[in-house]
């Protein structure tokens, strides 16, 4: 399997401050320093709908319209329960035979919708010399931010920020069956810290529906499916991404490592004692992509069009209980290689002698500074 083509669509950019309220200066500009971020982010300015963000994001994909025979829309947020998202977008964008679902797991949903293309192409004949399209709208709501009655409610504060947080993007990924089998997906998913429930969103519906000539879509009830965190317990998930790490070393000192964006901070913190080919984050420029941080920043540093044989890996840990690792080599023919993954003890002690080996080596290169400048 390799991607194709990768179209985007984001909105005006703005400073993340300008948005805040007066009254929430003060405690946002707190949450900034302390995240990381964001300082610009991604608005929609001129009443452009979802759907047009759709069109757009699908333009340079056009050529490939005949031959697209599945869309999956993997979004955070998702418009409707039934009919599925994607069927709606396929109505749109006129692909007539597609079949279309959606798969979401907040803002891992672009990851999970990797893995279900995979499997398709593995399993179905067909699909063969089909195309899987893979669709992810972020298109916040208005009211996602709401202004607290009582500003000494740490809780409602960091809600209201967080709300602000979101950039409008829409990314339209190309799949296609290949001979690269470099793909591994990793998922640890803790439903105890995380529920994906329905909440009635008024007035939201308008904006996602298709239009055509022959038909007019009318929805009766109109939902929001979201991922809602209580915990992001981002430490219980870091034995599983270090335990990996760890199993796939080298493969990481050469990788471009795409975190979800979300608190740059965590993710400098995390790796601190690691040796990553590079880090890719983007939180501070772009505020949270969603589900579409992994397409945009690939689009972002790479083109439509990946390079052949880049060490890739995708880290989606700070998706409410949602957590996932993903690598892959573009247009790759090698075999693919198997690695065993240490258990949590061991891949804390491992970590552990990593940290005191940093922290003596620091202290040494401190002294020698301050040998040097008493001299």
């Amino acid at each position: 399997m390799d991607i194709v083509q990768i179209g985007v669509c984001h909105g005006e950019k703005i400073n993340f401050m300008d948005q805040v309220h007066d009254s929430m200066r003060a405690r946002c500009e707190r949450y900034v320093q302390k995240s990381g971020g964001p300082y610009t982010l991604y608005r929609e300015k001129n009443g452009k709908t979802p759907i047009q963000y759709l069109e757009e994001a699908f333009k340079p994909l056009q050529k490939y319209k005949n031959q697209i025979g599945m869309v999956i829309d993997g979004s955070t947020t998702r418009g409707f329960t039934e009919p599925s998202q994607a069927s709606l977008y396929a109505q749109h964008l006129k692909l007539t035979n597609a079949i279309c679902f959606d798969v979401v797991e907040a803002c891992n949903g672009f990851s999970r919708a990797l893995e279900t293309a995979y499997m398709v192409f593995q399993t179905q004949k067909k699909f063969d010399d089909q195309y899987i399209l893979i669709i992810n709208n972020e298109q916040p709501p208005e009211t996602r931010a709401v202004l607290p009655k009582d500003d000494s409610d740490y809780r409602l504060v960091a809600s209201y920020y967080v709300g602000l947080t979101f950039s409008n993007v829409c990314t339209c990924t190309l799949i296609k069956k290949s001979n690269n089998n470099s793909w591994n997906f990793q998922h640890h998913t803790n439903t105890n810290t995380a529920s994906h429930i329905n909440i009635p969103l008024p007035k939201l519906a308008k904006g996602f529906l298709p239009h055509t000539d022959d038909y007019e879509v009318i929805l009766n009830e109109q939902y929001g499916q979201y991922c809602l965190p209580r915990l992001h317990q981002v430490d219980t998930k870091i034995p599983f991404v270090f335990g990996h790490i760890e199993a796939m070393e080298s493969y990481y000192k050469e990788a471009n490592l795409i975190c979800h964006t979300f608190s740059k901070t965590v993710y400098e913190t995390m790796f601190a004692n690691h040796e990553i080919g590079k880090l890719s984050l983007y939180y501070d420029s772009c505020g949270n992509l969603g589900s579409c941080s992994l397409p945009f920043i690939l689009h972002d540093q790479y083109g439509s069009v990946l390079p052949k044989n880049e060490k890739l890996a995708w880290l989606g840990n700070a998706a409410g209980g949602s957590d996932y690792m993903l690598t892959f080599q573009p247009w790759s023919n090698e075999e693919k290689k198997e690695y065993k993954v240490r258990g949590k003890y061991i891949t804390w002690i491992t970590l552990g002698y990593r940290v005191l080996k940093n922290k003596l080596l620091c202290s040494k290169r401190k002294n020698k500074k301050v040998g040097l400048k008493s001299q």
